[in-house]
């Protein structure tokens, strides 16, 4: 079945211009084979963005939790505003980093990281997980929801982060090369 799922996932990659459908096939086909993978521990957070993309809300995930303790301590520390942290975060570096180490661990060519490439594949991977929100299993969270909304056409990712108590929705607004978060009331 390992070497089905290769063959399957470098089919899908060899398409000029993958469409949304192609990612959602390659995400259940990489989902498949991370189990099989004998160094599957390495790449957990591909598996918890593939988790995701699978599935239209997610709670129960160690990366996504960690993900809103993350996006949470920013804001109580007063930087949700730093460019690293946004940068990094929303413009999902380390899914990509992983997603180019276990392909190549498989021997499967694609150059995830050509700007061109990635722009499209992001925007794709994007669309999939637009309105499919993180909420977090501790209700005492500041944190009701995270959630990516439309990418724009200029590429940068939109999100939302909704707090509990219902007085401030952050939207924002990611390009790679800048990071710009506006706080709007609801």
């Amino acid at each position: 079945m390992e070497d089905e799922l290769v063959f399957k996932i470098k089919n899908i990659l060899k398409k000029k211009d993958l469409e949304e459908c192609d990612i959602v096939c390659l995400i259940v086909k990489i989902r498949k084979l991370l189990p099989k993978s004998n160094i599957n521990n390495s790449y957990d957070t591909l598996k918890s963005y593939c988790d995701w993309a699978l599935h239209d809300e997610i709670t129960y995930n160690k990366t996504c939790q960690a993900i809103l303790g993350a996006v949470e301590a920013q804001y109580k520390a007063k930087k949700f505003y730093d460019p690293s942290f946004g940068i990094n975060f929303y413009g999902l570096h380390e899914f990509k980093k992983e997603l180019g180490s276990f392909l190549n661990q498989y021997g499967i060519q694609y150059d995830i990281y050509d700007k061109k490439i990635w722009i499209n594949f992001r925007k794709l991977f994007l669309d999939n997980l637009t309105d499919c929100p993180i909420e977090p299993l501790d209700k005492n969270s500041l944190i009701e929801k995270f959630v990516f909304k439309t990418m724009s056409a200029d590429g940068s990712i939109n999100f939302e982060v909704k707090f509990r108590d219902n007085s401030i929705t952050f939207n924002g607004s990611l390009l790679e090369s800048y990071y710009n978060l506006t706080e709007g009331e609801k």
